[in-house]
């Protein structure tokens, strides 16, 4: 326990609060909060700084936040809902229930959903870094973009397990997270999982989000002002007190020290750098507070040593000939329209990025597929099993005797190139280990490896470290790769699993330099379509690419071949050119 300073109409209570438990465990620090007047208030140095927006469209400036204007005199056809500041703490937008946009100082319109009908109400809104764009997200998790706003997926089609009720971006907005009044978290982009709330039980609604720019993480508010921190630190929490009104919303500095939140009567909290300017705590409002937002809450953080930071290329250079890399992770048993049902993370990753709607598996049952995605054979009269003794080369042999990196991550395999299955994990979905040729062998038993998890392991490791292979698989285990019927159903078990592992991929510096194509497709279908099969091509030089050349594993094989700059073998040399044919 820590005594925290409370500023209640001015005068200073005492009050005990006890830690609030997050992702990592027990933390606890001081907060300084008000619902008091706005005569205990400061001015904010330099614009910091800090407004509120009430149902109505009514604006409070506080701090060095300047005033832009208000509705709170217009007639709305919808309520008020929430707010977004631009980056230069010089403007700010105000979103209504329908999607109508008011925009007030140096914040542009790019569009809005007003005369649009939804499905759902429109329940907050988030800013580009550049100030030039606008997310809107509805309480299904539906995502509408403005101006320079990407779209990197919704849960627009899913069945929620409580409504949506915010979102937050990335600091180089390139993803943003959704969040759930269960505190669950829907991760798009390059946005990290960290860790929610989802499942344990919460003495209050989650009713906000806010990214830490500093670290990755984000934090999520209770409408008692309970505080959880996944990946970031926490600074406090009215958890404990008993408030006047609800906690609404959540608004972080944008140097990650700190977050503020609001009541519905406008009251203040404040939390570690994040100064006190003033509230509405003790005015009568017409109509209550909605949201807030901060004169810094969307810059990034400052460059470490002063100057500038850099600006991103706005075009990926290609990488040197022969040092190109291509991840594989294969899928099981599913047809596009199924896919496309139960899998929309990956739906969106396939609209955003490229895909090929022309792409068909070659053979009944798995292990040929897997045998022509990565030997470009079938070698069909293989047994399921330690037997298997296909010709070589495979292209990860094929790449070793290039003298260029390849490697296989599986997941839950015992130890270095397991021949046979044990418990989720089985060898026919990563089939090296069947290449009995000594070299492929040596190979295998040195490059073929467990890929551990999104907190530790190999995989992870070279993500991080940039040494992801020329020529890799990730081989998903039985429950991740739609394979067995699990809980919740198997695609949406492995659209999870992508989920889980693709932004941190998408973040690591063989994706982040152009090095790097992510491939996903599905070793076959459920028998009912000719084995025509979704093919997801993720580079940062794709988007919205739609492939419809007639394709195959043998393709893919191909496509690996010519990435790593080694022959054509079996069924590769006539496949069609499914690399060239994406324009990579």
């Amino acid at each position: 326990m820590t005594l925290r300073r409370y500023l209640v109409l001015g005068a200073i209570l005492l009050a005990t609060m006890a830690a609030i438990v997050g992702s990592t465990g027990a933390i606890s620090s001081a907060i300084v909060g008000s619902m008091g007047a706005t005569s205990s208030a400061t001015a904010g140095p330099m614009g910091q700084g800090y407004w509120t927006v009430a149902r109505d469209g009514g604006v409070f400036a506080f701090g060095g936040a300047a005033f832009h204007g208000s509705t709170g005199s217009m007639r709305l056809n919808q309520p008020m809902v929430g707010m977004a500041a631009t980056p230069s703490g010089s403007g700010y937008w105000l979103v209504a229930a329908d999607g109508g946009i008011f925009n007030g100082g140096d914040a542009g319109f790019y569009g809005s959903t007003g005369a649009i009908h939804l499905n759902r109400p429109i329940v907050g809104m988030a800013s580009t870094p550049t100030g030039h764009g606008y997310w809107l997200v509805a309480s299904d998790g539906g995502i509408f973009s403005g101006g320079d706003a990407r779209f990197y997926g919704s849960t627009g089609s899913l069945h929620l397990n409580q409504p949506v009720i915010g979102m937050t971006p990335t600091s180089d907005g390139g993803g943003y997270w959704l969040v759930a009044s269960d505190g669950g978290i829907f991760a798009f982009g390059d946005a990290v999982f960290r860790g929610s709330m989802g499942g344990h039980p919460l003495n209050s609604p989650v009713v906000g989000i806010a990214a830490d720019r500093a670290t990755g993480g984000y934090w999520l508010v209770a409408s008692d002002g309970g505080v959880f921190a996944f990946g970031a630190p926490f600074y406090g929490s009215t958890g404990n007190l008993r408030l006047n009104r609800p906690v609404v919303g959540i608004s972080a500095t944008g140097d990650g020290g700190g977050y503020w939140f609001v009541a519905s009567d406008g009251g203040i909290f404040s939390g570690g750098d994040a100064g006190f300017y003033g509230s509405t705590g003790a005015i009568h409002l017409n109509q209550p507070v909605v949201g807030m937002a901060g004169t810094d809450g969307g810059l990034p953080p400052a460059p470490v040593n002063g100057g500038t930071p850099p600006t991103p290329p706005t075009t990926i250079p290609p990488p040197p000939p022969g040092t190109h890399k291509v991840l594989v992770i294969p899928e099981e048993n599913a047809t596009r329209a199924g896919v496309a049902a139960g899998m929309p993370y990956l739906t969106s990753l396939g609209n955003q990025f490229g895909q090929a709607t022309n792409y068909f598996a070659v053979i009944h049952p798995s292990l040929g597929d897997y045998l022509a995605m990565f030997a470009g054979q079938t070698h069909s009269q293989c047994p399921v099993g330690p037997l298997c003794n296909p010709p070589p080369p495979s292209v990860f042999g094929q790449t070793v005797a290039a003298h260029k990196p390849a490697k296989v991550y599986a997941e839950d395999m015992p130890a270095n190139c397991g021949p046979m299955q044990v418990g989720l994990y089985v060898p026919w979905h990563a089939p090296w280990p069947y290449f009995l040729d000594p070299t492929e062998q040596a190979a295998c038993q040195q490059l073929d490896v467990p890929s551990g998890t999104t907190t530790g392991g190999a995989l992870l490791s070279d993500i991080q470290s940039g040494n992801l292979p020329v020529t890799g698989e990730f081989a998903p285990n039985l429950d991740h790769d739609a394979h067995n019927a699990v809980a919740g159903g198997a695609l949406p078990s492995a659209d999870a699993f992508l989920q889980s592992w693709l932004p941190i991929i998408m973040v690591g510096p063989d994706y982040t330099r152009g090095d790097l194509t992510i491939i996903i497709t599905f070793d076959e279908d459920d028998g009912t379509t000719g084995n025509n099969v979704t093919f997801v091509a993720i580079d940062p030089r794709l988007s919205h690419k739609v492939v419809t050349l007639a394709s195959t594993h043998y393709s893919l094989a191909r496509w690996l071949e010519d990435n790593a700059k080694v022959a054509h073998v079996n069924n590769a040399v006539t496949a069609s050119n499914l690399k060239k044919a994406f324009g990579l």
